[in-house]
């Protein structure tokens, strides 16, 4: 895969991968072992993150010696073209191509050429969108209009060279400057010398940034206003919040995006899918191929920046977005689509045809454009028949629409990578708890309170338990972090929880004396949906 990614048809300029030795190699330079698998190397290293480099050397004589190299010997990765010609007539360096964000697709359009100095003279945009029409009215590059309010920032950043160096004394380094960011985690042996691990990530500085300003209560016009423009892929998305009185709020940063991405998806699945546990996209005679594929970008930001991922889309439809087939079983996800009425009389049907009531089930299947008589023999065929027909025919147009965007996804989602997002993502009570990270000494009414706030995630339903983690965590499902429980002490007028959701914490008065109180303070917060950011 790497090969191919890096060097099309055999080739990355110059470089042919026949006249050179390939290997694999993890952060330390040490080579994988080719029957591994990528899920054995993340079981190895514990990593959430893993990193993974492609080595080559021209001689191919030197082909044992390239595979002992001591992994403690660092090497040059790219040399500089000025530098004497005669010295590569001599030697030729090792290129290693960065593999460590496989999961991104930024990655995907990164090539390093051989032999060539990284230099990046970019200067970044800083856009700031928001939703005034009057004020906003402009064109970009004379041709582009957009009716939200756009405006530009130039920042320039000074000139400089980017060499990534995959050492392995940068994994110490960085673990004792503890400047990981929340998705990646690097464990391994502990060396001397301090060269950042960062080093090795793909560049993101020449993205530009851009600002999108988004009303609360109208997230889903807002963002496809936004997201129109097919250039959004390719700059660095922050999101900031309008009040209905018109202010911003002071909120921003990855918690922020959780949040908007959250009523987006909550938005888009009340008024464009169709569907009970799943949904499918429903046709709406306004949404022409601009405003779906819109809607396939914002799928894809969320991912790739915050890992959000719409759960309650049907698997069927996205494995034949990502992989113009479906692995899933249809009629199962048919099934959940459906209401709950109508889910137990075709599952009767399914388990004993002759127990169900025959008007009952055709009513059911009528209801789905069933023109056949449905018998024992073929009730089974019908039900996937009408499944394939809702979740798939039907949105086909959907489908087409956004298979050119979920592409850069299908390559690391793998099937039953797929399926693993979405179950990991649902969350629970066990859950949720597991969640919950206290201070390690807690006096008695600290530990009173957390004792009620346990009791009242176990008694909490599926629709309470996503609004406490988007009251948490910005994300109505589980994205992996912990929330940090913290203790306060306020006055009566102001005991209620607080959270911080770029951070995930949550803060707790210790005022609360019994169970029902707490109670009462989270249902109606959390009941109302909408909190105002106000944390810088």
């Amino acid at each position: 895969m790497a090969e191919s990614l890096f060097s099309p048809n055999g080739l990355c300029k110059s470089l042919k991968l026949t006249d050179h030795v390939r290997r694999i190699r993890d952060f330390a330079q040490n080579e994988i072992d080719p029957d591994c698998t990528v899920e054995d190397l993340y079981e190895k290293n514990k990593v959430k993150l893993l990193r993974l480099y492609l080595c080559t050397k021209r001689d191919v004589q030197e082909a044992n010696s390239f595979t002992d190299s001591s992994p403690g010997t660092p090497s040059e990765v790219i040399r500089n073209p000025s530098q004497d010609v005669k010295q590569s007539q001599v030697s030729e360096p090792e290129v290693i191509i960065d593999l460590s964000s496989m999961s991104d697709t930024d990655v995907i359009n990164l090539l390093i050429p051989h032999a060539e100095l990284l230099t990046y003279e970019e200067s970044s945009n800083v856009e700031f969108i928001s939703d005034n029409n009057e004020e906003g009215r402009r064109q970009d590059q004379g041709t582009l209009e957009m009716t939200t309010e756009i405006f530009r920032i130039e920042e320039e950043e000074d000139q400089g060279t980017g060499v990534s160096h995959a050492l392995p004394e940068a994994h110490d380094a960085a673990m004792q400057r503890n400047t990981y960011t929340d998705d990646e985690v690097t464990v391994g042996p502990s060396f001397s010398h301090s060269v950042d691990l960062d080093d090795t990530l793909p560049w993101e500085g020449s993205k530009p940034k851009v600002i999108i300003v988004v009303r609360r209560g109208n997230c889903l016009a807002d963002l496809l206003a936004a997201f129109i423009d097919p250039d959004m892929m390719n700059r660095d998305v922050h999101i900031k919040r309008k009040l209905p009185n018109g202010e911003l709020e002071e909120g921003e940063g990855s918690g922020v995006l959780r949040d908007c991405l959250t009523e987006f998806w909550g938005e888009f699945y009340s008024k464009c899918t169709l569907g009970t546990n799943v949904k499918t996209p429903y046709l709406r005679h306004e949404y022409q191929v601009q405003e779906w594929q819109a809607i396939a970008r914002i799928l894809v930001t969320g991912w790739t920046k915050v890992r959000y991922f719409p759960l309650l889309l049907s698997l069927p439809f996205l494995e034949e977005c990502l992989y113009e087939t479906n692995y899933s079983s249809v009629t199962e996800s048919f099934l959940q689509y459906v209401s709950t009425q109508e889910r137990e009389i075709l599952e009767l049907a399914l388990k004993s045809f002759n127990s169900v009531e025959k008007d009952d089930l055709l009513d059911v299947l009528d209801a789905h454009d069933c023109h056949l008589l449905a018998t024992e023999g073929n009730i089974a065929g019908l039900v996937s028949q009408l499944g394939h027909k809702s979740l798939i025919q039907t949105p086909m147009f959907v489908i087409d629409c956004w298979k050119p965007i979920l592409k850069t996804l299908a390559d690391t989602l793998y099937p039953q990578r797929l399926v693993e997002i979405v179950e990991e993502r649902i969350p629970t009570p066990k859950r949720v708890k597991d969640l919950l990270e206290y201070p390690k000494e807690m006096t008695a009414p600290q530990n009173t309170v957390a004792r009620h706030l346990r009791k009242y995630i176990g008694e909490s339903d599926n629709t309470t338990l996503k609004a406490f983690l988007r009251f948490c965590t910005g994300a109505d499902m589980l994205l992996g972090h912990s929330i940090t429980v913290q203790f306060i002490e306020t006055s009566t007028f102001q005991c209620r929880p607080q959270a911080h959701t770029c951070g995930c914490y949550l803060m707790l008065p210790v005022n609360y004396q019994n169970y029902p109180d707490l109670r009462n303070d989270f249902d109606l917060i959390l009941r109302s949906s909408v909190w105002v950011m106000d944390i810088i």
